[in-house]
């Protein structure tokens, strides 16, 4: 082979793989055991750490949902680029639009994250409920936790 064939060939296999993470992609949200069908479920999706998960303004894609029968919600959000995400969703009971405490500060709504990361004293980061959106589409199931 000459120089230019060797070149060329692996300027061909370098362009195919960055390519793999050039494409646009859909994400499917299901959110499962939401305790009763008052209020909304409150879905965002963030795309840096910046905000995650507590300040809905800095989310790269929001969504209101209606509660299905069986405790349920469902999203998608179309057109995302590949790359990473993490959400965070509130099962906003009293349409507030945020989420309320109790006295010893513990949440009085449900709640939950992706990864269906469980908090023990404090939020997820963005890397723990974090994932990679690499492909046309990805499902996540999410539980409320209350």
């Amino acid at each position: 082979m000459n120089l230019k064939k060797i070149y060329l060939f692996f300027t061909l296999i370098i362009f195919s793989n960055f390519s793999v993470f050039a494409g646009t992609g859909k994400l499917r949200i299901e959110i499962i055991g939401i305790r009763s069908t008052k209020g909304k479920v409150l879905v965002n999706l963030f795309s840096t750490a910046k905000g995650f998960p507590t300040n809905p303004k800095y989310a790269y894609r929001t969504a209101e949902l209606e509660i299905k029968e069986g405790g349920k919600a469902y999203v998608e959000f179309a057109d995302l680029p590949y790359g990473d995400y993490a959400v965070a969703v509130l099962h906003d009971e009293n349409d507030n639009k945020k989420m309320d405490y109790n006295f010893l500060g513990m949440p009085k709504e449900g709640y939950c994250f992706s990864n269906n990361y469980r908090p023990t004293f404090k939020n997820p980061s963005f890397q723990q409920a974090g994932f990679f959106l690499e492909r046309p589409l990805k499902t996540l199931q999410l539980e409320m936790i209350y």
